[in-house]
C-alpha cells in the first residue's frame, strides 16, 4: 500500500458507519503488512469500540490478489450489535474505475469479544510481479454498526 489513505464516518440516526480507502500496490513479495485500524463508536447510548485487519495476499503463479477480513468488537457492553463490513475493489488503469470485487460479511448478534470473518478470493489481480508496482487496485471498506439506538429501532 502506498501512502493514499482515506478515512470517514457517518453517524446516523438508526447507525454508524466508518469508510476506510487506500490504493493497493506494490504486493510483489507475496504478502504484505496487514491493514488494521482501531475505531470507536461515538454512540451515546451504546458507545463500541473495534479493530478491523486485513491480511492481503498476493498467488505468485496465478497473480490474484486475496484478503482475510476480521472485524473483532472489543468493548465490553453486554449488548449485541449488528455489523456489516462491505469491501470493495476497483481497477484504477481507466477514467472511471472499473470495480474488481465486491463482498458482504455480517453478523446480526455480534457481542464483545466476537468476531466476524471473511475471505475475498479475488479482490485484485497483477499478472506478474513486474506489474505490481505499476497496475493499482482502490480499496474500499465500509463498517456498518446498528442496533445500538434500542429505542429508536423499535
Amino acid at each position: 500500500m502506498d501512502a493514499t489513505f482515506d478515512f470517514r464516518e457517518r453517524v446516523r440516526e438508526d447507525n454508524h458507519e466508518v469508510q476506510y480507502s487506500f490504493i493497493l500496490m506494490d504486493v510483489a513479495n507475496g504478502e504484505q503488512r496487514p491493514f488494521m485500524q482501531y475505531y470507536q463508536t461515538n454512540c451515546e447510548e451504546l458507545p463500541t469500540l473495534w479493530t478491523f485487519q486485513m491480511r492481503i495476499q498476493h498467488a505468485m503463479d496465478t497473480g490474484i490478489v486475496s484478503s482475510d477480513v476480521t472485524l473483532r468488537r472489543d468493548d465490553f457492553a453486554n449488548t449485541p450489535v449488528h455489523a456489516f463490513v462491505w469491501v470493495t475493489s476497483f481497477d484504477t488503469r481507466h477514467p472511471e474505475p472499473l470495480p474488481l470485487c465486491s463482498e458482504l460479511f455480517e453478523n446480526k448478534t455480534i457481542s464483545p469479544g466476537e468476531e466476524l470473518e471473511g475471505f475475498v478470493p479475488h479482490l485484485a489481480q497483477f499478472p506478474n510481479s513486474k506489474n505490481c508496482v505499476v497496475l493499482k487496485a482502490h480499496v474500499v471498506v465500509r463498517i456498518v454498526i446498528t442496533g445500538c439506538h434500542p429505542e429508536r429501532n423499535e
